[in-house]
């Protein structure tokens, strides 16, 4: 039994893993396509509707929060819905790191 739980955890960090280098090569892909001023304007944005998302609708809603973030960057920015879904996965990310970041901190004082 042990064994399988270690192998769980060992598939759930290389799939981590992959999703983290996937969506760091597809915003290098958009950086370049847009350029890095955009890029940053846009993930601010991003920033801001994926927060209020979750103002709006607290935890355990993931996949409601992010339909409804992708529908209004596409309807307010006017990109298409991949773009709008990079931008939030990237967000995301970006707001999973400060909150583990400032619990680690929490912890060490």
């Amino acid at each position: 039994m042990q064994a399988f739980i270690y192998l769980i955890q060992a598939i759930v960090v290389v799939l981590g893993t992959y999703l983290v280098m996937f969506v760091r090569k597809k915003i290098d892909l958009l950086k370049a396509k847009i350029g890095n001023e955009n890029y940053l304007k846009l993930a601010t944005f991003a920033q801001d509707v994926v927060k209020a998302m979750e103002q709006l609708y607290g935890s355990g809603t993931g996949e409601k929060k992010k339909q409804e973030a992708i529908k209004f960057i596409t309807e307010y920015l006017g990109v298409d819905e991949k773009t709008a879904e990079m931008l939030i996965e990237a967000a995301v990310h970006e707001m999973n790191k400060v909150l583990k970041s400032n619990a680690s901190n929490t912890k060490q004082q």
